[in-house]
């Protein structure tokens, strides 16, 4: 296997140093000009890239800025989220304690449903604190 740079310059023939659109667009070419032959066989032509080329020059200048931290924000990350994080594994994705915490709203939801249908009359108090400590 060729390093990253010997493969850019062999896809582009250019500069081996590339940006990640340079290298989008010159993959793009290749990939138009060797499913050219097929355009007889498949109606449509080749896929139409869903970010231009523009775009991707502007991602790459892209740069994050988070929004203002709330003294709320400051109280709950000493309160809760830091002594949370020092607990768990740095191998557990965020995405996984995302879907952790919907799967408790849920099923907190789920469970008010089923002890009180209509939702007028009061649920049985171990349904209700249930209810609180999955939302928390």
């Amino acid at each position: 296997a060729l390093p990253a740079p010997c493969r850019a310059q062999r896809i582009s023939g250019r500069d081996p140093i590339m940006t990640a659109w340079q290298r989008t667009a010159a993959l793009r070419k290749r990939r138009d000009a060797r499913f050219a032959d097929l355009a007889l066989l498949w109606p449509f032509g080749p896929r139409v890239p869903r970010i231009s080329d523009e775009g991707f020059r502007g991602l790459d200048k892209h740069k994050y800025c988070a929004g203002p931290i709330t003294p709320l924000d400051r109280v709950l990350y000493v309160i809760w989220w830091e002594p949370l994080a020092r607990r768990l594994p740095p191998y557990v994705a965020p995405n996984l304690l995302t879907l952790l915490g919907a799967a408790s709203a849920v099923t907190s939801g789920v469970v008010l449903v089923i002890c009180s249908p209509t939702l007028e009359g009061g649920a049985p108090c171990w349904a209700e604190f249930l209810a609180v400590a999955l939302v928390l």
